[in-house]
C-alpha cells in the first residue's frame, strides 16, 4: 500500500525518486487530502482516482507500517508522528533520504529491465531521470499532441516554442509529427534535462534546447535571472505555436504577466498560444468550496490563489477575468477555453484548463 499525492507537478524535493512503476501497485491511499474522489493523479492525468482504485502511475510517499496495520486512511488527518510523512500545507512530503535512495535503486533496476527487454525508446528518458513518471511521460505527451493539432491547429511545417520543456515530454511526440520544414525550440532551467535532450535529439537539427539560468526555488535555487524580467532568448515574431503546459500553474502574477508579454512578442501574427491553467470562475470556485476540486486552493475568491502559503509556486490559480485582460494587454485574443477535470468534472479534456489564444 502506498500513498498517492495527487495533482502537483514537482510537489516535493526529490520527487523524481517518488514514482510508481507501471502496474506495481494495486491499491492507493490518498494522503493529506479529503476522503473520496480526487480528480487526477498527475497534473495532466485525465481520470479520477478513488480510494482503493487500481492505478498505473503517480507520485507517491510510503505509508508508515502503523498506518498499514490500521487500514487505509488511518491517521491521515492527525498531526505528524514518528515515521509519518512530513507535510507542506496539506500535502505529504516524501520521508527521509533512505526512502528516496531505495526508490532510486528500484528505478535503476527497471531501467535495466527496459534495456534488456528492448522496451526503451530513445526519446523517453530513463525512469530515474523522468520528471513526471515513465508511462505518464508517454501518455501525457501523446495526449497533448492531439491538443496541439486539434485545439492549436498545429501544422507539420510550423515553428513551435515549448516554454519549460523539461526533459522533452512534448518534444518526443512532436519529433514524430513535425516535418523537416517545421522546427521545435524548448527552454528550461534544469541542466540535466536539457543535457539529456541535446544528446538524444542531436541528429535532428530542427530540434533545439536552450538552458536558461532562471531562479527557481525548486529546480534552480542558484539561478541568477528573475522570471519577472526574463527575456525569451528568441527574436520577435519567430514562432507559429507557443506551448506552455503546466507552466503558468507554477508562476506568480508578475512572472505570468511577463511570460505572456514575451509570448506575445515571439509569436508571429496569427500565431497561437496553447497554455494550461487553473482558472478561477464561478464553477471552479464552487468546486473548491464543496471539496470536489482536484486541488484545495486557499482563498479562491481572490484574483490569484495558491495551495501553500509557504511555497506559493507549488500550484497557482488565476481569475479567468485577469487572464483575459492579460491576453489583451499583450496582443493575444482568446480563441477557446477547454475546462479541465481538476474542477471535479470527469468530462474535461485534460486535468488542467486549456486556453488557446491568437496573436493579433
Amino acid at each position: 500500500m502506498v500513498g498517492v499525492v495527487a495533482g502537483l507537478r514537482g510537489q516535493v524535493e526529490g520527487d523524481r525518486q517518488a514514482r510508481l512503476a507501471l502496474g506495481e501497485v494495486g491499491a492507493v491511499e490518498l494522503v493529506g487530502l479529503p476522503r473520496g474522489r480526487v480528480t487526477g493523479v498527475g497534473p495532466h492525468h485525465p481520470r479520477a482516482v478513488r480510494l482503493g482504485q487500481t492505478v498505473r502511475h503517480g507520485r507517491i510517499v510510503p505509508v508508515p507500517i502503523a498506518a498499514r496495520a490500521a487500514g487505509p486512511g488511518a491517521g491521515a488527518s492527525r498531526g505528524r508522528t514518528r515515521g509519518r510523512p512530513r507535510r507542506v500545507g496539506s500535502w505529504a512530503v516524501p520521508e527521509p533520504l533512505h526512502e528516496r535512495a531505495r526508490t532510486s535503486l528500484r528505478l535503476r533496476a527497471l531501467d535495466l529491465r527496459d534495456r534488456v527487454g528492448r522496451r526503451s525508446d530513445r526519446l523517453v528518458p530513463p525512469r530515474r531521470l523522468d520528471f513526471v513518471g515513465h508511462s505518464d511521460f508517454v501518455d501525457t505527451g501523446d495526449e497533448f499532441l492531439r491538443h496541439f493539432r486539434e485545439l492549436g491547429a498545429l501544422a507539420r511545417d510550423e515553428r513551435v516554442l515549448d516554454v519549460g520543456c523539461g526533459i522533452g515530454r512534448m518534444a518526443r511526440p512532436l519529433a514524430g509529427y513535425l516535418s523537416p520544414k517545421g522546427s521545435y525550440d524548448g527552454f528550461d532551467v534544469n541542466p540535466e534535462g536539457i543535457a539529456w535532450c541535446r544528446d538524444r535529439y542531436a541528429g535532428r537539427p530542427n530540434f533545439r534546447f536552450e538552458l536558461v539560468d532562471l531562479f527557481n526555488r525548486r529546480y534552480n535555487p542558484a539561478g541568477t535571472l528573475s522570471a519577472e524580467t526574463f527575456a525569451f532568448p528568441y527574436a520577435d515574431a519567430c514562432f507559429d505555436l507557443v506551448i506552455a503546459t503546466s507552466v503558468m500553474t507554477h508562476l506568480l502574477e508578475s512572472e505570468t504577466d511577463r511570460y505572456l508579454g514575451e509570448i506575445g512578442r515571439v509569436l508571429a501574427p496569427g500565431g497561437r498560444l496553447l497554455a494550461t491553467w487553473f482558472l478561477l470562475d464561478d464553477l471552479s470556485r464552487r468546486a473548491i468550496a464543496d471539496g470536489r476540486a482536484g486541488l484545495p486552493f486557499l482563498d479562491p475568491e481572490q484574483r490569484v490563489a495558491v495551495v501553500s502559503d509557504d511555497l506559493p509556486e507549488e500550484a497557482v490559480a488565476y481569475d479567468r477575468g485577469w487572464v483575459m485582460e492579460a491576453f489583451r494587454r499583450h496582443g493575444l485574443e482568446l480563441a477557446s477555453i477547454h475546462p479541465g477535470t481538476w474542477r471535479g468534472d470527469d468530462d474535461g479534456c485534460s486535468f488542467q484548463d486549456i486556453v488557446v489564444g491568437t496573436k493579433t
